[in-house]
């Protein structure tokens, strides 16, 4: 009965949202400065319904910003399958793709585009057929704006407080401009608060070393990390000061412009900051200790096994200076050979296989 439950309800949320795209009426998504997507019921797996007839509206939710979009991994059937691109509310706005498809096997990624009204609507038509390699499409989009400042200018510092505030390569989300030296220095007021870094989006031309075009994050004058990646649209960075700065640098060559990045900045909550501080001086304090009593204990056991090894051996001593070997006149013995008493009464060396009655015996009392 439960099993029944689940699965009706599992049906009726697949057929809500299937309805929602694809019944004629756009759905409508709200585009902030974290990526949103977009692609048809089925995609990837197992591929899009034939007779779709699916719209989606994009709109950013802030004033003066863009969409910057992209549609990716197109596995569209040429013979009756298609999606549309519109800057605007409708399809009576500026057409951005026409027709798309996949003319040939393999997935096909069309060229970034950006919509000037803030706004983007998508349709995607099916025919009557599909195959197991018609899988649909992901399409991405993101509010952009340029943040940059004047640190292109000049060294720029940024105060970095409770509110969300962001950062960008200069004119962004159109490409950057070649050979720039950008500086910017993020700072926090509080000095107990940190820097909370965040990528949400970038697109810089790839180097193994970055060593062409790139952003590089320097923690508080230490620790400096190159990032170049070209197409990232999660939020995968993130970066949290240990101190209470941040020092970031873009730098682009002559060559292979692309169109950036936007990331975001906050200072951290006070009292997690101090209670995080507060947790690693309890658990340096700890480790501290914890190594000095081991030492302590250590020495301890030093000194014990010493004094121990002391005793036994004055008392060795005594005991071998009681011990007389008795050598008959029949046999030889060669006062040259380095054999000790001990040596001759435990391990029976062949020159003293006559002495090994005289075994030394130790009293509980002389121990």
């Amino acid at each position: 009965m439960n099993g029944a439950f689940v699965f009706l309800l599992v049906l009726t949320f697949v057929i809500w949202k299937v309805s929602g795209q694809c019944s004629g009426t756009a759905e409508s998504k709200t585009v902030g400065y974290t990526t949103v997507k977009v692609s048809p019921p089925g995609y990837p797996s197992p591929g899009y319904a034939i007779n779709s007839n699916c719209a989606w509206l994009g709109s950013t939710s802030i004033s003066g910003s863009v969409l910057l979009f992209r549609v990716t991994d197109i596995t569209l059937s040429c013979a009756g399958d298609a999606i549309n691109v519109y800057d605007g509310t409708s399809t009576s706005g500026t057409q951005k793709h026409t027709n798309e498809c996949s003319p040939s096997s393999g997935a096909r990624t069309l060229g970034y585009q950006t919509a000037s009204t803030g706004s983007v609507y998508t349709t995607f038509t099916s025919d009557a057929t599909s195959s197991a390699s018609e899988l649909g499409f992901l399409m991405y989009m993101i509010s952009a704006n340029d943040f940059s400042g004047t640190g292109c200018i000049s060294a720029q510092n940024l105060i970095a407080t409770s509110t969300e505030q962001y950062l960008s390569s200069p004119s962004f989300p159109s490409t950057y401009p070649l050979e720039k030296d950008c500086t910017w220095d993020i700072t926090t007021t509080d000095s107990n608060a940190n820097v909370i870094l965040k990528i949400l989006f970038m697109d810089i031309e790839n180097e193994a070393s970055c060593g062409y075009d790139y952003i590089a994050i320097t923690e508080s004058g230490s620790t400096t990390i190159k990032l170049c990646t070209q197409d990232l649209w999660e939020p995968t960075h993130t970066y949290t000061s240990l101190g209470n700065s941040f020092h970031i640098e873009f730098k682009s060559d002559d060559a292979s412009a692309k169109r950036g990045f936007l990331l975001s900045y906050v200072q951290s909550d006070t009292s997690t900051a101090q209670s995080s501080r507060q947790s690693d001086g309890d658990s340096i304090v700890g480790l501290v200790c914890g190594v000095l009593a081991a030492f302590l204990l250590v020495s301890t056991a030093v000194v014990v096994a010493i004094l121990l090894y002391k005793k036994y051996n004055k008392q060795q001593k005594i005991h071998d200076s009681k011990i007389v070997p008795k050598v008959s006149s029949n046999d030889q013995y060669d006062n040259n050979k380095n054999v000790s008493y001990t040596d001759s009464i435990i391990f029976a060396l062949p020159e003293c296989t006559k002495v090994m009655s005289q075994k030394a015996v130790f009293s509980e009392k002389s121990l």
